[in-house]
């Protein structure tokens, strides 16, 4: 019998651990009715891992041969819609995991490498589809969008826009979101926005036929409804619209000067 007080070497620990091995354990076999299984899930209640428990759990949870007998422990299996619901309530707001944290550089280049080259089911696709197809979440990816900072170098057709306004003493303000769209200028008190448009990107109608993709994915049609869906709504909201092309603002400076100063000098209308 041990002692009270007596703690076992890591040399008797061992020994005890070999002794045990290919000995099947006291509750092999069986198994603990709901009584027992309610008793003892509520007397471990409120009580907290020790770092040195975590570590242990941890280490077990992640052998190869844990993770093989949970897989086929799940196979066939089905949550209930009310059963999704409850783990999901359970885990919103600060009851998640990570709230308030944030992975490691270290963490994420490591799970990054987990998912590369593993291709997405199509199951997995036409759920991804359905959930982002719905009128809620375009919403939300527009709202995303709008409020992203991009980091990126300003083009050199942007660049030419912004100069002339600085030489006719134009303030303005560049990539601010105006409706659903964010307008490469925008000057405030006029309600002008300005829009430097690349002849590929925007499928310029003399390069381009409205069936020819750009991307590889948008035809030359889409990309056109899209840029005139932004004006109108533009329009509607009471701003005046400008577009120039690419080229115009590198061989045409002067009659754009002349354009946006015209433009200005009617626009008396303030936000």
């Amino acid at each position: 019998m041990t002692k009270i007080g007596y703690k076992l070497t890591n040399a008797h620990k061992k020994k005890l651990s070999l002794s045990h091995i290919g000995h099947l354990g006291y509750w092999a076999g069986k198994q603990r009715d709901e009584k027992t299984k309610k008793k003892i899930r509520l007397s471990l209640l409120g009580n907290e891992h020790t770092q040195k428990e975590k570590e242990t759990i941890s280490f077990m949870m992640n052998r190869p041969e844990t993770k093989e007998k949970m897989r086929r422990s799940r196979l066939g299996k089905h949550l209930s819609e009310k059963t999704k619901k409850l783990m999901s309530e359970q885990r919103k707001g600060k009851n998640h995991p990570m709230y308030g944290k944030h992975h490691s550089v270290s963490s994420i280049e490591r799970m990054s490498k987990i998912k590369k080259g593993k291709p997405c089911s199509e199951i997995r696709r036409q759920k991804l589809k359905l959930y982002w197809n719905t009128p809620e979440r375009k919403e939300v990816a527009r709202a995303r969008a709008l409020a992203q900072l991009f980091p990126t170098k300003n083009t050199i057709i942007e660049i030419n826009l912004y100069n002339i306004l600085k030489s006719l003493n134009i303030p303005y303000e560049t990539q601010t979101p105006v409706c659903t769209c964010k307008p490469d200028a925008l000057i405030r008190n006029k309600k002008i926005v300005l829009f430097a448009d690349g002849e590929y990107w925007h499928a310029h109608p003399a390069l381009f036929n409205s069936s020819q993709k750009i991307r590889g994915k948008y035809t030359a049609q889409f990309i056109w409804d899209r840029d005139n869906n932004q004006n109108n709504e533009l329009e509607k909201n009471g701003y005046k619209v400008l577009r120039f092309w690419g080229m115009d603002l590198i061989h045409n400076q002067d009659d754009i000067k002349n354009i946006i100063q015209e433009t200005v000098n009617k626009n008396n209308v303030g936000e």
